[in-house]
Formats: structure tokens, sequence, C-alpha cells
């Protein structure tokens, strides 16, 4: 079980039943600057696009909405968006690594599959 897919849930049980799960055992711990921008990443997570390549950035245009609705100033504005655009650029350059190695591997797989002789 990963972590990072379950972290609420995770995070429940461990406060309800008092024993920590051991997925989150090895849950690397962000910084106090990061925390917000996690917060504001997984709200607007939701809201990117989807093209033919895959996962796009979380748009700016869904940032700003959110951020004038909790009335931010121009430069928190400014700077909780470098902080979150930096934080789903990684996210978005590590889901598309991790999904290319694993269309590598399945294309591996298919070759094998497909030069191996048939047994009759």
């Amino acid at each position: 079980m990963s972590w990072a897919d379950n972290i609420e849930m995770l995070q429940d049980i461990w406060q309800e039943t008092g024993e920590k799960p051991a997925a989150l055992a090895n849950r690397p711990e962000l910084r106090e600057r990061w925390v917000l921008t996690q917060r504001v990443w997984s709200e607007l997570s939701g809201s990117r696009n989807y093209t033919a390549g895959g996962l796009a950035e979380i748009p700016f245009s869904e940032f700003y909405l959110w951020a004038v609705a909790h009335e931010y100033t121009k430069a928190q504005m400014q700077s909780t968006w470098e902080d979150m655009h930096l934080f789903d650029k990684t996210w978005v350059g590590e889901h598309q690594k991790k999904a290319s190695e694993e269309r590598e591997a399945q294309l591996a797989k298919q070759k094998r599959t497909s030069s191996s002789p048939k047994l009759r």
C-alpha cells in the first residue's frame, strides 16, 4: 500500500486505533513551507487538464480562482503559486516518468512474447 494514495485513511486509522500503520512508518515529512503548498495542490489537483500526452499541470486560472475565493493578497498569490506550480510540475514529471517506464516494460514484455517460439 502506498502511503501517498491513502494518507487520510491511514491517518484516520492511526487516530482511531492508536497504532501507527506500517505504511506511515517511512513516510517523508513535509517541511513547514510545503504543508500549505501540498494542501492547495491537493484541493486543485482534480481541476487539472488531460491531453493526448497524459496529465497536464494545474492551470493558473484554477489557482487564481481558488486564491481569490480565499482572499489572498497579490503577494500571497504570487508566492503560493510559485511553490504550488513547482510542486505540481515535479509531481507531473515523476508521474510521466513512471508512465514511460511502465510503457517500456510493457513493450519489452510484448517483444519477448512475440519473439518466443510457439509450442505445439
